[in-house]
């Protein structure tokens, strides 16, 4: 007896779930999203441009806001110029960014800024590698 009813209840059960959920899709969601807000007009901050006699683009902007200073190098060479058959070479050339130069040890290098509270790293994505250096 306990069995029938344990069979009857979960029919009905079933029966009703459809119907209950089919209801709750059909007036979901319930209200629009919100309009978006006006256009603002964006205010640059004053920059210098300079071209050096290497060749190297130089962007500067200064905030004297914050005792601060940070520094990016972006070089105009990422995955995508990957010679054929040699993938990796961007990686691997951002990898070596922080890892020394001839008159500086890599470990060097971290000590210096790690004593003023900077931070140091490097990056390589499709279109360019990264140098990223911030003091604070």
């Amino acid at each position: 007896m306990r069995a029938r009813v344990r069979l009857l209840l979960l029919a009905a059960a079933v029966a009703v779930l459809p119907a209950g959920a089919a209801a709750q899709v059909a007036t979901w969601p319930s209200e629009r999203p919100p309009r978006p807000l006006p256009a603002r007009d964006v205010k640059f901050p004053p920059y210098q441009f300079r071209t050096l006699s290497n060749g190297l683009q130089v962007i500067a902007v200064s905030h004297h806001e914050q005792p601060a200073v940070s520094l990016r190098l972006i070089v105009r060479a990422g995955g995508a110029q990957d010679p054929a058959g040699k993938p990796g070479v961007a990686a691997l050339a951002a990898a070596l960014l922080d890892q020394g130069t001839t008159s500086r040890e890599a470990e060097q290098i971290a000590s210096t800024i790690d004593s003023i509270g900077g931070a140091l790293g490097t990056g390589a994505g499709s279109d360019e590698c990264t140098n990223s250096t911030g003091i604070s």
